[in-house]
């Protein structure tokens, strides 16, 4: 058995342990890390590649185990289910930090499979699952460049390593990086300039070489002979030989097809010109013993290459882009509010270009907030956010299917772009959000479109958001010293390109960011102008916008829930609930309302109807209405006996006058004195608060004339 080696470092304020050797043996690698007093597991496995594919066949699985913050799960079977957003998100941060440094050749398969063992409540255990992942892959003897992951946040304008969540942050920026530069961000931020994302990420780029430096050396100590690896030569010369014959032969199809600016007539062309090359190729061999298939797959890879090829060529040479913009330009760009006027409750249709979003807004109560049973949180979740990404966007055939990783992380890329400048005043608003963005057509950066669709929606539907956000997606060509950036990329440029980078944000500043880079190393300066090119175009998009609608509406739908919220005594909850809820339910169907209540007696009311609303907090109010010896109250006598009466002080409360208290002088007929619906003032002179019965006076009390 391997003996276990354990590499510890210093982490902003954490203590990092990379411990491996003593568990999971049969793995390719397996690593126990802990930061802080989170643990986290990686277990690696490898399958050798024994096809001709053409991908990489890389999964990462990440769950958080209920036992690490001490709690068993929900649902009847009582153990893990299916992952939890938060789980593939994770998983997706993993994957795109790691998949970049591999070479494009190798193609063995790769299982990752990250479990968090124990939670720490003041440690995000994404940077800890991240570095384990990383170190793991370290270990094993596969071609793979290692990278170190960190989180930087801003607080009281001072950058911080891994701030813990107790740190009031105006920024969560999390990245990956190699020693030369950054690979991967994903951040959301409140409204910041670009200059302060850039210094985030040459602040965070230097902090995290303490982890990549141990990551190296950890490698270096326990695998200094890994097995080296090369793509094998054969391959290569073979591909090549096959690219050089399509170019010399068929590259005018290929170039003639790329010419056609209309994405489908485009892709019906280069179809053509695959299957015409193909055929063409394979009758000009005639040896029976020639693999068919194998010819087949790499006549295919050639026909790519060219394209790839040919398309960065054209770029780099400032020529027009696929579809006829230059670098720098936004295709066209229109904005519709109020297209389902009588459905949800505000509506927007985004179209730039051939990429179309339809998103729509729906409020609800507090009732109606997705519900959090997970390892590290709990609670409720009133802004939703989801993307829909169905087959017929593409024009394709398949069947509606739930939310991939890709549509998943696509949707939480838009919530974080708009998540800054929601209302914080929950007085001022306090209904739940449920926003859905269905694609109805994509060509490039369907998750931009959302988040300019969401801003349209929140506006259409009176949703007092703080200014508009917009989004915009940009692209890279790389060769050599020679660069181009593209703004608003199509979907064929970000497959062909060197980087997907993703920006939204206000007139103000920055809110979210994405960048996933394809290639091992980008220099910092390339960095800086493509963020500054981003906010032109974010800033050309928001004017557009403005066109349509500037500002939210100032009213809400009239089929829009209404709600009013206010604060009762925490012990009178138990008033306004009543046994076994029967109070609280009459209420709820005599107003044909909702009510919540939280346990520090914020009570909220929503419905449709305002009056129906105004009565409910009335009558709640006067349920949960503090009475104390000495207050006068304005009442109605409801009862008379031939002792006293009953005087409605509040809906719900009648208090008792006796004959006694209601004159300084002897009253021999209580009815020569009060009559049966009477307002009279009266003072409480005693309350029972195990009865909820109070007595009062009229006794030196001023009456009405």
């Amino acid at each position: 058995m391997i003996s276990p080696y354990t590499k510890t470092f210093q982490y902003g304020s954490h203590k990092v342990s990379i411990k491996t050797g003593h568990i999971a043996t049969q793995t390719e690698a397996s690593v126990w890390l802990t930061m802080g007093d989170c643990v986290i597991m990686v277990n690696v496995t490898r399958k050798p590649c024994q096809d001709d594919r053409d991908f990489f066949p890389l999964t990462v699985h990440y769950i958080e185990k209920f036992f690490a913050n001490g709690k068993i799960p929900g649902g009847f079977t009582r153990r893990e289910g299916r992952p939890s957003e938060r789980e593939v998100i994770i998983c997706r941060l993993i994957d795109r930090s790691i998949r970049p440094m591999f070479p494009k050749s190798f193609k063995d398969e790769i299982q990752i499979n990250v479990s968090l063992l124990q939670h720490d409540s003041s440690v995000e255990p994404d940077i800890a699952a991240m570095l384990a992942s990383s170190a793991a892959l370290a270990l094993c003897d596969v071609p793979y460049t290692p990278i170190a992951s960190a989180r930087v946040g801003l607080v009281n304008d001072n950058y911080v390593l891994n701030p813990t969540k107790e740190q009031a942050t105006f920024l969560d920026l999390v990245m990956s990086s190699t020693q030369e530069s950054c690979i991967m961000i994903e951040s959301e931020s409140e409204q910041l300039s670009e200059d302060q994302i850039i210094q985030a990420v040459a602040f965070g780029h230097e902090k995290i070489q303490a982890a990549l430096t141990a990551i190296i050396e950890l490698k270096a100590d326990r695998n200094p002979n890994a097995t080296a690896w090369n793509s094998t030569e054969e391959e290569n010369v073979e591909l090549q030989a096959y690219i050089d014959a399509v170019n010399k032969q068929h590259s005018d199809q290929i170039i003639d097809a790329l010419a056609i600016t209309q994405k489908s007539k485009r892709n019906d062309a280069m179809s053509q010109a695959r299957e015409s090359i193909t055929k063409a190729m394979l009758k000009q061999v005639e040896s029976s013993d020639v693999d068919v298939i194998r010819q087949e797959t790499l006549i295919k890879q050639a026909i790519s290459a060219i394209e790839k090829q040919h398309v960065r060529t054209q770029i780099l040479n400032q020529k027009p882009r696929l579809d006829g913009r230059r670098n720098n330009e936004i295709r066209p760009i229109d904005c519709q509010i109020s297209v389902l006027p009588k459905g949800p409750h505000g509506s927007a249709i985004f179209t730039r270009g051939e990429t179309q979003a339809l998103v729509t807004v729906t409020l609800g109560s507090d009732s109606d907030a997705q519900l959090l049973d997970e390892v590290a949180q709990s609670g409720k979740d009133h802004f939703m956010l989801q993307y829909i990404f169905p087959p017929y966007c593409v024009g394709e055939c398949g069947m509606p299917s739930s939310p991939k990783r890709r549509e998943i992380g696509h949707g939480r890329l838009a919530r974080k772009a708009i998540q800054p400048v929601l209302p914080k005043d929950n007085q001022k608003f306090a209904h739940t959000l449920r926003i859905v963005s269905e694609i109805l057509s994509s060509n490039g950066s369907s998750s931009m479109a959302t988040v300019c669709g969401t801003s349209l929606a929140l506006m259409d539907t009176g949703v007092p958001i703080q200014a508009a956000v917009s989004g915009i997606a940009m692209g890279l060509i790389v060769e050599g010293s020679n660069f181009a950036v593209l703004s608003d990329i199509l979907g064929d440029e970000d497959h062909l390109g060197d980087m997907d980078f993703k920006v939204a944000g206000t007139q103000k500043g920055i809110t979210a960011l994405q960048m996933d880079l394809k290639i091992k190393h980008l220099d910092l300066e390339i960095f800086k102008g493509a963020l500054h090119q981003a906010r032109d175009g974010r800033l050309h998009i928001l004017n557009e916008m403005n066109k349509t609608i500037q500002e939210p509406r100032q009213e809400m739908a009239s089929h829009a829930p209404q709600m009013t919220q206010f604060n009762i005594s925490p012990n009178k909850i138990s008033v306004v609930i009543g046994r076994g809820g029967a109070t609280i339910k009459d209420l709820i169907e005599k107003f044909n309302v909702t009510i919540d209540i939280n346990d520090d007696g914020l009570v909220k009311v929503s419905g449709k109807n305002k009056d129906s609303i105004h009565d409910a907090k009335h009558q709640i109010e006067a349920l949960a209405l503090e009475l104390k010896a000495g207050d006068e109250f304005e009442g109605k006598i409801s009862k008379i006996l031939e002792f006293g009466a009953f005087v409605t002080i509040a809906p719900g409360k009648d208090a008792f006058l006796h004959i006694s208290q209601i004159a300084q002088h002897r009253i021999e007929n209580i009815h020569d004195e009060l009559s049966q619906d009477q307002i009279i003032r009266v003072k409480i002179t005693e309350v029972d608060e195990k009865q909820q019965r109070c007595k009062v006076t009229m006794k030196n009390v001023p009456q009405h004339s």
